[in-house]
């Protein structure tokens, strides 16, 4: 679940890059605006994550709520002094319609969230953990 920089996947970047550069393209040469492209297609492809800071003597605690998700699809990069957390979950449900015909519906969740930390951490003692409930916690040591 942890890793560390550099980043060897390009989620959820790739994904992201297509969505804006096709809002870019639909919008034509009137009202360029890349950085309003960029937040529409977060809007369209990430689902919103609130990660909740806690700063502790020894360390710093990272708490979001990833219901739903399982450890495997969750990474963590840790930095010296920053922190993203990213994954991609997939639910498949079938169901019948009247008669014989059964149909799969499959739905993808992205997320995404970065942030700085207040203090320099010891990337290679973090550890994190999902809990049964769906809660993330990330324990960050400082740095001495």
């Amino acid at each position: 679940m942890i890793r560390r920089p550099p980043r060897s996947t390009l989620f959820p970047y790739t994904t992201l890059f297509r969505s804006a550069y096709q809002i870019f393209k639909t919008r034509g040469d009137k009202d360029r605006d890349s950085v309003a492209d960029w937040l529409e297609a977060q809007l369209e492809v990430l689902t919103p994550v609130e990660l909740v800071l806690k700063e502790q003597k020894k360390n710093i605690v990272v708490e979001g709520n990833l219901k739903g998700f399982t450890p495997e699809e969750i990474e963590v990069e840790v930095g010296t002094q920053d922190l993203r957390v990213f994954g991609s979950h997939t639910a498949s449900k079938t169901g019948k319609k009247a008669g014989a015909t059964t149909e799969t519906f499959a739905e993808t969740r992205h997320f995404f969230q970065a942030m700085p930390l207040p203090c320099e951490v010891d990337a290679d003692k973090t550890k994190a953990k999902l809990l049964k409930n769906g809660k993330l916690v990330v324990t960050l040591p400082r740095k001495a």
